[in-house]
């Protein structure tokens, strides 16, 4: 039972982020052909989210949950 539990909730958590990466604002950085490639961070809860520049606009790539200290890091 804790086994179907345990999958149960990371399976909505699996689903809120996917939901959510598109709900979460971009970056005020100008994304254009300049900076293709060019990847930035924002702040997000207790991390950040990375994100990279298409030649037009910015995608969600990766968030990270940090520590109460903005330290230790890991992406999720």
């Amino acid at each position: 039972m804790h086994k179907i539990l345990l999958g149960a909730a990371i399976a909505l958590i699996g689903l809120g982020m996917s939901s959510s990466a598109n709900a979460w604002p971009p970056p005020t950085a100008t994304c254009d052909a300049s900076n293709a490639g060019a990847q930035t961070a924002t702040p997000f809860g207790s991390g950040y989210i990375v994100w990279e520049c298409d030649g037009s606009q910015w995608y969600f790539m990766l968030q990270y949950v940090c520590d109460s200290n903005g330290n230790n890091c890991i992406p999720l």
